[in-house]
């Protein structure tokens, strides 16, 4: 039976942690802990309201409007995070355990559920400059392998001169950013409390990356220029001191919209640096070659993404199916492979084999890593070339729900769910991973261009036809209905003889030609009304 905690033992816990590095340096987070814990002692729980605790324990005026004014919610946010990273860290050994469930504003005190004795490893940080590894993420599923993660430190931003309700704002930067950036299974992301530390002790980003063991820094800092707020945010390599990337973000003040504010920051950044078409993977791929010994583990696939070429995937597979001899439990590999080999199965020259094999592989990638987009992205589009639409949009659903802060991911399965004719959905995503980052591969943003056409926004889908530099019948067959939508029938019929001297044995007016070619009831319908205009 669970002994029940006295009050006394809450309020010995609450000292520990108002006395720790995570709390003690801000007085807002102190006073609202403080605040919250002793109204549900007094049996005032449930009367914890946003009004309430901006008044009493932010010092808001009686005219404080939570619905304008979202402070509460943004120091809330901190505050779990302050405490999940204290019993992460200087409170890994604590008994009782202090948190507060997203949702409500009351405190959850709680025996820790492990025993202390299977917590031994994850001791005190060292108060010495060099600190003990930091202990492996529980969360990470046993059977992926670690290898090819990379390592990133976000450090506090700096802030000079600014207002209490600014300061908060800056402190708590570096901690979101931190705490978000740990959604990605490719990325290790040193602990906020160790980068703190560390950044307190010296200012040279090649000895802090030596010290807290991190090729790749985040920095930033948050200034005031007469109405407005700056935040600058740099990603550093700290092998090379090189600045990988760099983003200003201005706002006009108003400290309501500093939730806002920090949201766009985080998003922004997350959208610039990570994923195969962000600045760290890009620094990582710059790296490689097609003959290199070190190749980087996502840049085969880099290179079939923005290419698409036969040649390009048979090197790709190539690499990839080595690679897995060596490590055949890898599920970022394995998601890779499945992605090609579907990918491949567009190719005139194709067996059924390939998608066949793209359906175990991908499968296989989900068991080990449930939590791995990449499974879910190649195992959709197998579902997609299947015919098997509303298996696909469900597991495009499921992969989104993973980590919806992924841009790779928000226009990867975005742009699957414009092609299997869920537009609306589809286009919304892309369409945010396009604000959040320049680098897609040409098929997401190319998706954009069947929503146009389906819209009827013909000029917008024959502009995005011609950025594209690819070698698949799809993009000379949108642009040629597009045209013929706006009356443009003879060029729109010089286009498909250019494509019927490509694929000799392409007849598009052909019974179940389009169907073959195109996902979607509605975009076929659309397709045979535009070819319609072009031959008759």
């Amino acid at each position: 039976m669970v002994k029940a905690i006295s009050k006394k033992e809450i309020l010995v816990e609450l000292d520990n942690v108002l006395s720790s590095p995570q709390i003690s340096g801000s007085t807002v987070l102190s006073e609202f802990l403080k605040f919250i814990v002793h109204e549900t002692l007094d049996g005032r729980g449930d009367e914890l309201k946003e009004y309430t605790i901006g008044v009493n324990a932010l010092k808001r005026d009686s005219s404080f409007n939570p619905q304008i004014d979202s402070i509460v919610r943004i120091h809330a946010g901190r505050l779990r995070r302050s405490l999940k990273e204290y019993y992460y860290e200087a409170g890994v050994e604590d008994q009782i355990v202090i948190t507060i469930p997203k949702g409500s504003y009351q405190p959850v005190f709680e025996h820790r559920s492990a025993p202390v004795g299977a917590r031994q490893e994850q001791s005190k940080p060292s108060t010495q400059f060099d600190h003990p590894p930091r202990p492996r993420n529980p969360a990470l599923d046993d059977s992926v392998e670690l290898w090819h993660k990379i390592t990133l430190a976000v450090l506090p931003f700096r802030h000079l001169g600014l207002d209490s309700a600014l300061v908060d704002f800056t402190n708590g930067m570096g901690e979101y950013l931190s705490t978000e950036l740990t959604s990605f299974n490719d990325l290790r992301v040193v602990s906020y409390y160790h980068g703190s530390f560390a950044s307190s002790q010296s200012t040279d980003l090649r000895k802090l990356g030596i010290t807290l063991n991190a090729r790749y820094l985040l920095t930033g800092s948050v200034q005031m220029l007469g109405p407005l707020v700056r935040v600058l945010v740099q990603l550093n390599d700290s092998s090379t001191g090189d600045q990988l990337w760099a983003h200003t973000f201005e706002k006009q003040y108003a400290e309501s919209e500093l939730g806002k504010f920090q949201l766009e920051i985080v998003a922004r950044t997350i959208g610039g640096v990570t994923g195969v078409n962000g600045a760290i993977s890009r620094n990582e791929i710059q790296g490689s070659s097609d003959k290199s010994d070190q190749v980087s583990i996502s840049y085969w696939y880099a290179r079939y993404s923005n290419s698409f070429d036969q040649n390009t995937m048979t090197q790709a597979l190539a690499y990839y199916d080595e690679m897995l001899k060596k490590d055949p439990r890898n599920a970022k590999m394995l998601g890779f492979m499945a992605e090609i080999l579907a990918g491949q199965t567009l190719s005139p020259s194709c067996t059924d084999k390939s998608l066949d094999r793209a359906i175990e592989y991908s499968k296989l990638a989900i068991k080990l890593d449930p939590k791995g987009q990449q499974g879910y992205q190649a195992l959709a589009i197998c579902l997609l070339l299947q015919r098997k639409k509303a298996e696909c949009i469900q597991i495009l659903n499921q992969g989104i729900a993973l980590n919806p802060r992924s841009t790779d991911f928000q226009g990867g399965m975005g742009a699957l769910l414009i092609y299997a004719g869920e537009f609306e959905q589809g286009a919304q995503l892309v369409r945010r991973a396009m604000e959040l980052t320049p680098n897609l591969p040409w098929w997401q943003i190319f998706s954009l261009s069947f929503y146009s056409y389906v819209g009827g926004k013909y000029d917008d889908a024959i502009f995005l036809t011609t950025k594209m530099q690819i070698d698949i019948v799809w993009i000379p067959v949108i642009k040629a209905v597009s045209l013929a939508q706006l009356g443009q029938t003879g060029e729109a019929r010089a286009i498909l003889d250019a494509v019927k001297s490509i694929f000799p044995t392409l007849d598009l007016m052909a019974p179940g030609t389009l169907d073959q070619l195109f996902y979607s009831d509605v975009m076929v319908q659309e397709i045979s009304a535009g070819l319609k205009k072009i031959y008759t």
